[in-house]
């Protein structure tokens, strides 16, 4: 009669199994977390689009002239005179109430006296409100709000 192994050890199959258990998990934790990235990425371009657009409107009251910035998702860029910020890929910009172009690019004009052509532009990122920013018609102070309640709102 043969002889049974009787020695602990794994077998070769029991190995293959454990290795591709974890890189099945290791994968799905490494998609989750770029989804977090998009977010953390649109929250940071959020901060910089309010930043852009208030140097805007001190602009165009420091120089007495109106100032007008253009929000391009086509070309991936929100402008001004020669200054410019990328938009990242992975977020899109929705507009209310802004006004557009006659190809349908949106833009917010600042004027000396301080007021604007208002309206908000909103934030996302895979199809999610990130944040929403309010641009107030008469006074051009630029609002962000980061609450899921004040974005669907």
């Amino acid at each position: 009669m043969g002889r049974r192994n009787t020695e602990g050890g794994f077998t070769l199959i029991e190995l293959v199994v454990v290795l591709v258990l974890l890189a099945l998990s290791a994968g799905l934790v490494f998609q989750h977390a770029g989804g977090k990235t998009d977010v953390r990425q649109a929250k940071v371009f959020a901060q910089e689009l309010a930043s852009f657009l208030k140097k805007a409107r001190r602009t165009a009251v420091n120089t007495g002239g109106p100032v007008t910035v253009w929000i391009s998702e086509s070309e991936g860029t929100c402008s001004m005179d020669e200054a410019h910020i990328e938009i990242p890929e992975a977020v899109q910009i929705e507009d209310r109430n802004v006004r557009q172009d006659e190809d349908g690019v949106p833009y917010v004009r600042f004027d000396p006296d301080g007021g604007s052509s208002g309206g908000e532009l909103i934030v996302r990122t895979g199809g999610n409100a990130v944040a929403v920013l309010r641009i107030d018609l008469f006074t051009g102070a630029i609002q962000a709000l980061r609450e899921a309640a004040d974005i669907t709102g």
